[in-house]
């Protein structure tokens, strides 16, 4: 058995992944900022599912400082990894996330660009809206579904809106519903 004294720096170096992963998620619940180092020597971890937990303890005590350090797991090996780097750079919010997040929608793989699309809405920043448009066209319509959704967050805008309404003609059935949930959502929003 594990002492309990060990603290964050100690955990961070175990060389058991399930205790550095567990480190990660009760940092992250514990909403500590000073966990904010050990959390980000994390990011660095061998194990996918170590870096990925670290970004989402990074994601829960809202650090947009260490929005930087998350960014560059866009571009990580794993696409778990990848795909929960752009959930939590969505959910800090921080305008610094916008750039890598826009770089990543060139990503192979359609479920984290999804992610990614989806995160450039949460940002409510109207400087994503050409990187959005950009999604609504992608071949994936599970990406376009996303785009919408998006689009539906950010405020109206002449080229949102003209996105969203040639969504209304897209081949997939989801993606018209969801242009039009988003259509009134810009509506009931002014």
């Amino acid at each position: 058995p594990r002492k309990a004294s060990l603290g964050p720096r100690q955990c961070a170096r175990d060389p058991d992944r399930d205790v550095r992963w567990s480190a990660a998620w009760a940092l992250g619940e514990l909403g500590a900022p000073e966990a904010g180092g050990a959390l980000v020597a994390l990011l660095d971890d061998q194990a996918a599912l170590v870096r990925a937990k670290a970004a989402w303890a990074l994601g829960k005590l809202g650090a947009k400082e260490h929005a930087p350090r998350v960014g560059a797991l866009l571009g990580d090996r794993d696409r778990f990894v990848r795909r929960e780097a752009a959930v939590v750079l969505g959910g800090l919010g921080s305008a610094a996330a916008r750039e890598p997040l826009t770089r990543a929608l060139d990503e192979a793989d359609p479920v984290v660009r999804a992610f990614v699309a989806r995160s450039l809405g949460e940002l409510r920043d109207p400087a994503a809206l050409p990187a959005l448009e950009r999604a609504g066209q992608d071949s994936s319509p599970l990406v376009r579904r996303s785009s919408i959704q998006a689009l539906g967050a950010l405020p109206a805008s002449k080229g949102g809106i003209a996105l969203l309404i040639r969504a209304l003609d897209d081949g997939d059935r989801l993606t018209r519903r969801l242009a039009v949930q988003a259509l009134e959502q810009l509506r009931t929003a002014e």
